[in-house]
């Protein structure tokens, strides 16, 4: 599940277990935020709720790594997950990588996640927090809009 808006550079991806479909729309909105930045003149901030992620098979995470590898990929992007041990472990390996064009980082919740990704953007971002809303009413998980 997603929700964005493209005018403000903004997105929320929610890939809780998803079936091969939804993970080719993923790759379409991964693919689709290419280039943002350009038109923005900033780099987008994503939030990707990412508690109940499941690894995409093999084809995906390639499709994965050439998207996110291009060019004009750079947004700013705060992996959510609740599991400190995770967040640790992916932050280490994000050390031992080429650093990307995009900056991400691992908060364990959805308010720092937002307070990391408007720190980036030197801005207050409501919007991302209603995107937040979106994306969790669809999945049923929604609370109440703050």
């Amino acid at each position: 599940m997603s929700a964005r808006d493209e005018r403000l550079g903004l997105a929320v991806w929610y890939p809780s277990r998803p079936t091969a479909a939804e993970w080719d729309q993923h790759l379409k909105d991964v693919e689709d935020v290419i280039g943002w930045s350009k038109k923005l003149g900033a780099r987008p901030a994503i939030m990707l709720l990412a508690n109940d992620f499941e690894r995409p098979d093999a084809r995906t995470r390639a499709r994965l790594t050439e998207l996110t590898g291009a060019p004009d990929y750079d947004p700013h992007v705060a992996f959510v997950n609740s599991n400190a041990m995770l967040r640790g472990v992916l932050t280490v390996f994000s050390w031992m990588h080429r650093s990307p064009n995009y900056e991400m980082g691992f908060l364990a919740d959805e308010d720092a996640g937002v307070a990391w990704l408007e720190e980036r953007r030197k801005a207050s971002l409501p919007m991302l927090r209603t995107l937040l809303y979106e994306v969790r009413r669809k999945s049923g998980t929604a609370a109440p809009l703050r």
